[in-house]
């Protein structure tokens, strides 16, 4: 019970996660070259775009993933 509950609240901040950040992606793709930039990865700059879109997908599929409970041990 409670670890249905964990992972339904897992799940739904994750899709939240993931929907703010679809909804804005070029404000993502601003705080990914802050990283970029402060890990001293600037040639991974031209990519930053792609990254940000990839993490709002990672994190949607996996809150989807959770919430319809499949492959719940690699999510």
């Amino acid at each position: 019970m409670c670890a249905n509950l964990a992972r339904i609240i897992i799940a739904f901040t994750f899709i939240f996660s993931g929907f703010v950040k679809a909804v804005d992606p070029v404000g993502t793709t601003i705080y990914v070259e802050k990283y970029l930039s402060t890990y001293s990865l600037d040639v991974l700059m031209p990519c930053a775009t792609y990254f940000a879109v990839a993490l709002s997908v990672v994190e949607l599929v996996l809150g989807a993933a959770l919430v319809v409970n499949l492959f719940r041990r690699y999510a």
